[in-house]
C-alpha cells in the first residue's frame, strides 16, 4: 500500500492476461484547515538541481522534509521563513520528495 501520495500503476497477469490500473494516492483526507491552505504555492528552484536548492512559499515553510524514492526521511529543518537556500550536496542524485505543512513538489538532483 503507497503511503506517499503521487500516481501509481499495479499490473497482473493471469492465464496470460495482463491487466493494469493506474491511480493517484492522495495519502488522507482534506479537512478544514487544509482547505485553507490550498492555494499556498510551494516551488523549489534549481530543478533539476546540484549542490543548493530554494524552497519558497506564501507563507512559513515549517518542518521541511525530504524524502528519497523509497520514502525514507534524507533530510529534515525547521524554518520560520517564506524561502529557504538548503545545501543537498551530500545527497546522492536522483527524485526526491520535499514536503511542507501538507504541501509537496518533486525534486531531481544531479
Amino acid at each position: 500500500m503507497p503511503t506517499i501520495a503521487g500516481t501509481y500503476t499495479f499490473e497482473a497477469t493471469y492465464n496470460g492476461i495482463t491487466c493494469s490500473k493506474t491511480f493517484k494516492v492522495n495519502c488522507g483526507s482534506l479537512g478544514i484547515d487544509q482547505l485553507a491552505n490550498i492555494n499556498e504555492q510551494l516551488t523549489v528552484y534549481p530543478n533539476p538541481a546540484g549542490n543548493n536548492v530554494t524552497i519558497q512559499s506564501s507563507t512559513e515553510l515549517g518542518i521541511i522534509t525530504i524524502y528519497n524514492s523509497l520514502g525514507e526521511i534524507v533530510l529534515q529543518i525547521k524554518s520560520k521563513n517564506i524561502a529557504e537556500q538548503i545545501d543537498i550536496s551530500t545527497l546522492s542524485p536522483g527524485i526526491f520528495t520535499i514536503r511542507t505543512q501538507n504541501r509537496q513538489i518533486k525534486l531531481v538532483k544531479q
